[in-house]
């Protein structure tokens, strides 16, 4: 069964780092949110995690609102954290509006600008991490598969 993967780059490793986390990699944390794209410092402008939050549905199909004033700046997503700190963000494409699609998945790439740590107030507090949780400022490759966008931040 394919995925419909779509990988572009030269590099074979590269197709490596792409891939879900999964393997010898523990599964700690798994949560649906909600991600603002931005810069905390610049109020949410340019790019990287703005802001995530918690959120309990995450395939519901993407609606803009008159009143929602930073749709086109939020998507929903599955967030897990596994062993080693690596944090994986799967967006379900249904879920997205179109201008969001084109904005931040256009170049299969994400950029971090700043690092972004997960605020305590994602957690449950029962179930919450002992050890803390940074995405790092970087540029990330997107997978792309037929219905879900992943980006591996390691």
């Amino acid at each position: 069964m394919s995925l419909g993967i779509k990988i572009r780059g030269k590099r074979e490793n590269a197709r490596q780092k792409l891939l879900p986390a999964t393997g010898s990699r523990q599964l700690k944390v798994q949560l649906a949110v909600e991600v603002k794209f931005g810069v905390p410092s610049k109020k949410c402008d340019n790019y990287g995690i703005c802001q995530i939050n918690r959120t309990d549905d995450v395939v519901a199909a993407a609606v803009e609102l008159p009143e929602c004033l930073n749709c086109g700046k939020a998507a929903k997503a599955i967030m897990s954290l596994y062993s080693g700190n690596r944090i994986e963000l799967v967006f379900p494409k249904s879920s997205l509006l179109p201008k969001v699609r084109a904005a931040v998945f256009g170049s299969l790439r994400f950029e971090v600008e700043e690092d972004y740590p997960l605020p305590d107030s994602v957690f449950d507090p029962a179930t919450a991490p002992d050890e803390e949780w940074t995405f790092k400022s970087g540029r990330y490759f997107i997978l792309e598969t037929d219905g879900f966008y992943f980006i591996n931040f390691h």
